[in-house]
């Protein structure tokens, strides 16, 4: 198996209600615990709280490969990086690793909260079998890349989480790991760090490095990933191409949230004043002939409209338009002000509609927000935030990035 980089063979864990976290694992092995159950979860309580995280897991990732995995929150995906980091045991089945490892897979893991950024440095090249020589050599790359000279010799414990991403992404991609496995912490940085950890992942992907990469943010998978792992309560239920496993995922959630009008709102305006005089009833998702649809293929044309009340005259009303990937990024702002587009009253019941002659969007699920501003655009007499969604699947149309554009290729 010289190819191999890692196997999951039959794997399945089960934890107990109130296990402890990635954090609280890693604390014990330096508090040196002497509970000899920390490292399987395994509570001397009756098992009848036990609970299956994983069930009969198989897959393997080839050398210079990168994996990812995608699922809901609760699929198990977390547990693969713990097995595979080594911080808890599999309950059945075989795991069989080739190489040194470098972890980044919760906030803070791995850190010594009385140390100083620096002892952390060499505490971790240590974990991972370095030598001091080896980790001076690396010292300065790690500190000018997190961007913390100033604070290197600071206890981490005073670190913000946004210090604690940048040092502790610094020193596993800097102690050149064999395979490297990254969780959702890069969603602590800020944007810049986070391109900036995106391009040096880029740069180990191209130096050989083996990845795993749990994220919920669908762009990266598919821009890094040459694989993915769909999981779902504890189940692999595809394993291939990233594409299709991005586009299973947004059935899935699909299936679990219905992407309408009728979802839970996640917030109203609370100005009770304000929605005394005009309100949002409803958002529908229309086609070209003007009937409702919950999918949307990429290039199709979609019509939203919004549906109001407004309980007396209003002039001049600002109607807003707010569409966001389901991790929180903002992906396009409209409003009627903007484009320019004058209302000089509404009163009583009514429909304003937004028209996409072709849909932009790459496939994911996407969160709607929609608002009925003063004529300013500054106070709303109603906003939905993020409440609806959309699905959008890949239809024929193909590409990688963000949005897909309208385009055609010519030889002259």
């Amino acid at each position: 198996m010289p190819d191999i980089a890692i196997k999951f063979d039959n794997i399945s864990k089960r934890y107990e209600k109130g296990s402890s976290t990635i954090r609280e694992s890693i604390a014990k092995l330096f508090r040196g615990s002497k509970d000899q159950n920390y490292l399987t979860h395994e509570s001397p309580a009756s098992r009848s709280n036990a609970f299956w995280a994983l069930k009969d897991v198989n897959f393997e990732v080839k050398k210079g490969n990168t994996l990812g995995i995608i699922g809901p929150n609760g699929a198990g995906k977390s547990t693969i990086l713990k097995l595979l980091a080594g911080i808890t045991e599999p309950t059945t089945g075989k795991i069989t690793i080739n190489g040194k490892i470098g972890v980044l897979i919760e906030l803070g893991a791995g850190f010594h909260p009385e140390f100083t950024g620096r002892e952390n440095i060499y505490l971790n090249g240590a974990i991972m079998g370095m030598g001091k020589k080896e980790i001076n050599e690396k010292f300065d790359n790690i500190v000018d890349f997190a961007e913390l000279q100033e604070f290197i010799d600071t206890p981490v414990k005073h670190y913000s989480s946004g210090m604690y991403v940048r040092l502790g992404f610094s020193i596993a991609a800097h102690l050149e790991p064999d395979i490297l496995l990254i969780d959702e912490v890069l969603a602590v940085g800020d944007a810049s760090f986070q391109a900036k950890c995106l391009k040096k992942i880029g740069e180990l992907k191209q130096s050989g490095v083996i990845m795993v990469l749990v994220s919920h943010n669908l762009h990266s998978i598919r821009i890094l990933c040459d694989k993915t792992i769909l999981l779902n309560q504890g189940n692999i239920i595809f394993y291939g191409e990233t594409e299709t496993a991005i586009n299973n995922y947004t059935d899935l959630i699909t299936k679990k949230t219905e992407p309408s009008s009728t979802e839970e709102v996640k917030f109203r305006s609370k100005d009770k004043e304000k929605k005394d005089k005009a309100e949002i009833l409803e958002i529908e998702f229309l086609n070209n002939q003007n009937l409702k649809k919950d999918v949307y293929y990429t290039g199709e044309k979609l019509i939203l409209a919004i549906k109001y009340l407004a309980h007396c005259k209003i002039d001049n009303p600002v109607f807003t338009l707010g569409i966001y990937s389901i991790d929180g990024i903002l992906y396009a702002g409209h409003s009627t002000a903007l484009d320019g587009f004058h209302i000089d009253s509404i009163e009583g019941y009514g429909t304003v509609k937004v028209e996409f002659e072709h849909l932009s969007l790459l496939p994911g699920i996407y969160e709607i927000s929609v608002g009925i501003f003063d004529k300013e655009g500054l106070s709303p007499y109603d906003w939905h935030q993020k409440s609806y969604r959309l699905h959008v699947v890949a239809g024929g149309r193909k590409a990688t990035g963000l949005f897909y554009f309208n385009h055609r290729w010519q030889v002259e």
